[in-house]
């Protein structure tokens, strides 16, 4: 049963490890913002690169899970993924206007 639950487990967390690593190194190693804004340049770039690290990492631990699962099992698992991909692209495009 732990070792079943393990496998269902482990493409979220390695999605969500990849997705993480993405935000640090993309915000440490970009650009400096100058000026009035720096704090909302800062704030924005924080959001858009986390919702698109989001996102990405929600579709790799969707298309590991819908390689192994059933055509049901699969219909959940892209239900569940446009609940948080939706509001993560919506995010991403606000964020970077």
């Amino acid at each position: 049963m732990a070792v079943a639950r393990f496998r269902q487990a482990l493409p979220a967390c390695v999605a969500g490890l990849v997705g993480r690593g993405a935000v640090a190194t993309s915000l440490d190693a970009g650009d400096e913002p100058t000026g009035s804004w720096v704090v909302r340049a800062r704030v924005t770039d924080e959001l858009q690169v986390s919702a698109a690290a989001v996102w990405f990492g929600g579709l790799c631990a969707l298309a590991l899970t819908c390689v192994a699962a059933s055509v049901q099992d699969s219909r959940f698992a892209l239900t569940r993924y446009t609940m948080v991909a939706a509001p993560a692209i919506a995010l991403v495009a606000l964020s970077g206007v």
